[in-house]
């Protein structure tokens, strides 16, 4: 069985990088399937800092082919004609897919054609949708948070149009927790449940083991107390009551980092750069000691997560599987989430998106040592149930699956 997946993808050697967590997701998939596959094609986006246009990577059998360009009216036509020319070798194609992927909301308009492009091979087509958008809650309020403009009711028919034309032309669609599949089914439609898949984000289960105190004195942050935010800076994720919450804070040598770079898609927006001004304002406000760290290199992530005592995800909308959230799991740290997280983690890590709730809920786990023993052996437990391994051989009977079928046609 050979493999063809459609994705943005870091560059060789590398795991994590700026271009988003689709990259790292589809890495980790990728090295998950190590002697499943005789062949697997990576159609990637160009890396305008390297000349070569197919490397080898992971093993001999996988090929990463730099075929198509990142906020280009021409990708759909760049990716169609690279994966023609591979289409005798290619049994599955996997499409992992994100609004913005391919850039700005036209350039997601385009979408359709290239998956109407593909359906013309016949080769069965597995779509992972990463984010889901819960449409109930689109409003302006919510277009202002995904740092997206327009008008939420022309936003909604456009992405609900985009999402099902995305599941007419699928043959399976994969999500990552109950929750989206229950999205889609209920808000955009899609009534054909058997097609679709619920796999969740892989969890890295080895990780570079650094002593605690030792990290922390890297950071120059010895003895103390370190609550981390981790990811980039994006205005629906509540760092801003994150911040506020430390006017309720009263424990002594804390420290937040907030260890994140500028959103890709977002650098240049004018009121994106309000928001990050707004919030460096406002921690400054606090008169606490906060941390901007900017982007964070992959050499450098075990650091801050060795170094943490709490990681926090105060998301006002959740609509994806955290990256970061899955590293904390890698790194066996406890967290705490918003209560947006409801029906995907267990009440004893959630909080009201309050600054006073979180506030509180830090100082119970920080204080008390059982609480932090339960949150810890909870996320183990997680971690083992979500490993890439595991996550691996479930897209494998996926494959198999649309193989048989379209064998028996």
């Amino acid at each position: 069985m050979n493999l063809g997946i459609i994705s943005i993808y870091p560059p060789p050697n590398v795991k994590h990088a700026k271009l988003g967590g689709v990259g790292s997701y589809t890495k980790n998939l990728v090295d998950s399937f190590k002697n499943k596959f005789f062949k697997i094609f990576v159609f990637s986006n160009k890396n305008p800092d390297k000349k070569e246009k197919t490397i080898k990577d992971a093993g001999n059998n996988v090929s990463i082919l730099y075929c198509w360009d990142v906020g280009s009216f021409r990708y759909p036509l760049q990716i169609f004609w690279n994966v023609f020319k591979k289409r005798h070798e290619i049994d599955v194609l996997h499409i992992q897919y994100e609004v913005f992927l391919f850039g700005g909301f036209l350039y997601a308009l385009l979408f359709p054609f290239l998956l109407t492009f593909l359906k013309l091979l016949k080769t069965p087509i597995v779509v992972t949708i990463h984010q889901v958008v819960p449409l109930s809650q689109v409003n302006k309020l919510f277009l202002k948070k995904l740092g997206v403009k327009g008008n939420p009711f022309l936003f909604k028919i456009g992405l609900l149009l985009l999402i099902n034309y995305v599941f007419f032309f699928s043959d399976s669609i994969v999500v990552h927790e109950k929750p989206f599949k229950k999205s889609l089914i209920e808000e955009y439609g899609c009534k054909q449940k058997e097609k679709i898949d619920v796999i969740p984000h892989g969890v890295e289960q080895d990780f570079k083991k650094i002593e605690k105190q030792h990290a922390k004195e890297v950071l120059n942050l010895k003895n103390k107390k370190i609550i981390l935010f981790f990811g980039y800076l994006s205005t629906y994720k509540g760092i801003d009551i994150l911040i506020d919450s430390l006017n309720y804070l009263h424990l002594k040598d804390l420290v937040l980092i907030i260890a994140g770079g500028k959103h890709p898609r977002l650098k240049n927006d004018s009121s994106y750069q309000r928001f990050l001004t707004s919030i460096k304002n406002k921690a400054s406000a606090t008169k606490k000691n906060v941390v901007f760290t900017d982007f964070v290199s992959e050499k450098k992530i075990p650091i801050y997560f060795s170094a943490a005592d709490l990681l926090v995800f105060p998301y006002v909308v959740v609509m994806s599987s955290s990256g970061p959230m899955s590293l904390a799991l890698t790194y066996e740290k406890p967290f705490l989430a918003s209560d947006s997280y409801s029906e995907i983690i267990d009440d004893l890590l959630l909080f009201e998106k309050k600054p006073k709730k979180i506030a509180e809920k830090i100082e119970t786990l920080l204080k008390d040592k059982k609480v932090e023993m339960n949150i810890t052996a909870y996320v183990k437990k997680l971690k083992k149930n979500r490993s890439w391994e595991e996550t691996g051989k479930t897209h494998v009977e996926v494959y198999r699956k649309l193989i048989k079928q379209q064998v028996s046609k």
